[in-house]
């Protein structure tokens, strides 16, 4: 089985060598007669398709030589604003901001939480618990701060706070 195998492998080689061989490399080009003349001629376009070319070609010639609107430019994107003359002097405008009443700031006082109490019962020792606006509890003292606001007193049931920038102060009481 060996034998045959081999010889029909050497066989089928040797066919594909012979094809490979005796083909050609390229395909030949095919052959023209001696009197016919190799390239045609193609058709030019007609009369009416020519009329409708010019006819065209004039419009876009009558296009080009018409002047060009140029539009103004609705923004400069080189400059940021536009500078303007001051309408009154610097004086009067000076008085005018020192005559305008100067608004308390807004304090936003952090929210009581609870009441701690440690010690002896003849003598505890208050703390306030409170919520700042980050919404985490500290725990503080009398004379601590949290964020602007400082713990004036604390009693059993009342805290007094002070704003430090403007010295508003207020009591909260638990709720």
């Amino acid at each position: 089985m060996r034998r045959v195998t081999s010889g029909l492998l050497l066989l089928v080689g040797a066919l594909l060598v012979v094809t490979w061989v005796v083909a050609p490399a390229s395909s030949a080009p095919p052959q023209v007669a001696a009197g016919v003349p190799t390239t045609a001629v193609p058709p030019g376009p007609s009369s009416s398709e020519l009329d409708e070319i010019n006819r065209e070609v004039d419009r876009l010639r009558l296009r080009l030589s018409t002047p060009v609107r140029e539009v103004s430019p609705l923004r400069d994107p080189f400059q940021f604003e536009t500078r303007r003359a001051a309408a009154e002097p610097l004086a009067a405008a000076a008085t005018a901001l020192v005559t305008e009443p100067v608004a308390p700031p807004l304090v936003t006082w952090p929210t009581l939480v609870a009441i701690l109490s440690s010690g002896t019962d003849a003598r505890p020792e208050l703390r306030a618990a409170f919520e700042d606006e980050a919404q985490l509890v500290q725990i503080l003292s009398v004379g601590e701060l949290i964020g602007d606001v400082t713990v004036a007193a604390v009693a059993a049931d009342v805290v007094e706070l002070t704003h430090v920038a403007s010295g508003a102060a207020t009591r909260v009481t638990l709720r």
